[in-house]
């Protein structure tokens, strides 16, 4: 066990490894302050932070520039249409309930259970107002691309086109469709 000498001894003998350690915790201790995120920095919205006409016309300008860059397309104009605008998923506070009741009566015994579930809304105040904290933002779907270019009239163009924004956006072929430009 180490006695109180060897305890003054170790202090005295390390004492500026010790301040150094003392002053590196407290910053930490203020680090973590200024880095975690306050109350009000929960990011909330009862409106849409992505909007739908501004992401259609970034996802036409960017297959329009692919399609521009394939073998044989030459000059092209593209059409993107999607199912809807974003949907939103908000979180939740569920509560639950169980209520068991016994009944023990001339030699019987009987037992009833009650469940019960409530899901609420978490809301966060903001300078805004109150808004609902929005966990997750899902893109509106693609539902069909159009491609109009110089080369749409080659099989093999055509079969470059439908093969690249299929694989890029993920929609089958039959929802592609590519002619020649007049």
């Amino acid at each position: 066990m180490i006695n109180e000498k060897q305890l003054l001894t170790f202090f005295t003998k390390n004492k500026n490894i010790i301040i150094i350690m003392a002053i590196i915790g407290i910053a930490l201790i203020f680090l973590t302050d200024i880095i975690s995120p306050k109350s009000g920095d929960i990011k909330t919205s009862s409106s849409p932070k992505i909007n739908v006409e501004k992401y259609l016309k970034d996802t036409e300008s960017k297959v329009k520039t692919l399609v521009s860059g394939i073998e044989g397309a030459g000059n092209c104009e593209v059409m993107v249409t999607i199912s809807s605008g974003s949907e939103y998923v908000f979180a939740t506070e569920e509560k639950t309930s169980q209520n068991t009741t016994y009944d023990k009566g001339n030699e019987t015994e009987r037992r009833q259970d009650q469940e019960g579930s409530e899901n609420k809304l978490i809301i966060a105040s903001s300078s805004g107002g109150q808004n609902p904290i929005v966990v997750k933002e899902i893109l509106p779907a693609i539902n069909g691309v159009a491609v109009v270019c110089d080369g749409g009239d080659a099989m093999i163009v055509k079969s470059r086109i439908i093969d690249t924004l299929s694989t890029l956006l993920g929609i089958p072929s039959n929802k592609i469709s590519v002619t020649k430009k007049s």
